[in-house]
């Protein structure tokens, strides 16, 4: 489906993209995924610069999540109770507890902890990219107690799970524009329905606008 994306983009179509771990549908559900570090040399990199992730998604640094593997203890300290918005236009956005109660106990003494269901971007090889053009978003909030071994402290607070972009004038010189993309990279079905809905009517009336009002 990407290369069919890339080239609706690429012609000017107009991309909202959301759901459960984008980036993994498409090259693995293993974390974190390292690009290509310097930009001249992929070798070693779990994406290239050649890939849907990189050239529209615009994740340009390491994408972390919880593995599929991971115990209780990780999905407590790493899992998403709440979208923190970093957007004037963007309403914070919070668990709907009667679709996912992370102090659920599923395990003795632990917590079900947050939605496992998210994956984001963060500096964590190299130092954080800001790219023109790239609005951030949301950044998560993540459950951070248990019964059992304390206070883990909160997982990827700096990392970046929703974010918009729009070309810029280099991106028409070098032949890279798009069309306006939207990324909300988690599952929102978790969440309280209002804050989603207006989430998502404040990014399609820029989308189709490129305003905020």
């Amino acid at each position: 489906m990407a290369p069919y994306l890339s080239d609706y983009s690429t012609a000017g179509g107009r991309l909202l993209m959301t759901g459960d771990r984008l980036s993994s549908h498409m090259i693995g559900f293993e974390y974190p995924k390292t690009p290509p570090i310097p930009d001249d040399d992929a070798e070693g990199a779990d994406f290239d610069r050649d890939s849907f992730i990189w050239q529209i998604m615009r994740m340009r640094n390491t994408i972390v999540g919880i593995d599929n593997g991971d115990p209780v203890r990780e999905q407590e300290s790493g899992g998403l109770i709440g979208a923190r918005s970093r957007h004037p236009a963007y309403p914070d956005i919070w668990l709907d507890y009667s679709k996912w109660d992370p102090y659920l106990l599923i395990d003795g003494p632990q917590y079900q902890g947050g939605v496992k269901f998210w994956e984001g971007f963060r500096g964590e090889v190299r130092p954080f990219e800001r790219l023109s053009g790239l609005d951030t978003l949301y950044t998560p909030v993540t459950f951070d107690s248990t019964y059992a071994f304390g206070a883990p402290p909160p997982r990827f607070a700096d990392a970046v799970i929703g974010w918009r972009y729009e070309s810029t004038r280099a991106d028409t010189l070098g032949g890279t524009q798009q069309g306006r993309i939207v990324v909300l990279d988690f599952q929102p079905y978790f969440f309280e329905p209002n804050a989603v809905q207006d989430a998502g009517t404040s990014s399609i009336n820029w989308l189709v606008t490129g305003l905020d009002h």
